[in-house]
């Protein structure tokens, strides 16, 4: 079962007479990663998951995302990083006993800046996750305010209450990164003009672009919008006329 692969429970049932424990992680967490990852997402750009914390959510994502049956599309590599090395022993013993085949690092991390570290030597398209349990059982985050997220990193805060900075970190990491992707599009295409002789403008053509440069400035262009969305969700804009 589930529980006892998983070393925990979170859901009690009774069948005839007896308490039944069951582990529903792996099944809700599966769910959702399937849900908000792109489609083939780590066969597509061989990215890396790297989660903070080595408890019972992290013991779950892991099993999903590398299971044998999802073939090429399984992380690089898997990160795991917590300040306790007994956590990290016992999800280490987890692995070996699911017969995991991705290649993880069991890092123990003595603060935040060791978490900025790992982070900033990931590829791009990472999948970061806080599984620490800060910014709701406790404030704060798992990564300082100057942490790089990776470019075209997906960055997933397990925590549904409190102030929530993991997300406002990531948040601003991929406005800066859409910001900077606009920039330089607009400068590029600017001095394309200036060569050829032609007025300038802020107008940028995307049948001018390359396949690349119009995936990153779609990319832009949701960033932007999520946050669009965001910020008409926390000051209840839509309820100004």
């Amino acid at each position: 079962s589930y529980a006892g692969l998983m070393h925990e429970t979170s859901c009690l049932s009774k069948q005839d007479g007896k308490l039944v424990c069951h582990a529903k992680d792996p099944i809700s967490a599966g769910l959702t990663l399937d849900n908000f990852l792109p489609v083939d997402h780590f066969a597509k750009t061989g990215a890396e998951m790297f989660s903070i914390g080595a408890g019972g959510s992290t013991i779950a994502h892991t099993w999903h995302l590398a299971q044998m049956i999802r073939g090429a599309n399984r992380p690089s590599r898997i990160i795991v990083a917590d300040r306790d090395q007994d956590r990290l022993g016992e999800i280490r013993s987890i692995h070996q006993a699911f017969g995991l085949d991705v290649p993880v690092d069991y890092v123990k991390v003595p603060d935040a800046a060791g978490n900025d570290a790992l982070l900033a030597k990931l590829k791009p398209g990472a999948l970061v996750i806080n599984a620490t349990g800060l910014g709701k059982d406790a404030p704060g985050s798992p990564l300082t305010d100057t942490a790089r997220f990776p470019e075209r990193a997906i960055a997933w805060e397990l925590n549904y209450r409190g102030d929530l900075v993991f997300l406002d970190q990531a948040r601003a990491a991929g406005l800066t990164e859409a910001l900077t992707m606009m920039s330089t599009l607009r400068l590029t295409t600017g001095l394309r003009k200036l060569k050829a002789g032609l007025p300038q403008d802020n107008f940028v053509n995307p049948n001018e672009l390359n396949k690349l440069e119009r995936e990153l400035l779609r990319d832009s262009f949701k960033i932007v919008n999520e946050f669009k969305k965001f910020i008409t969700f926390h000051f209840k804009l839509n309820l100004v006329t």
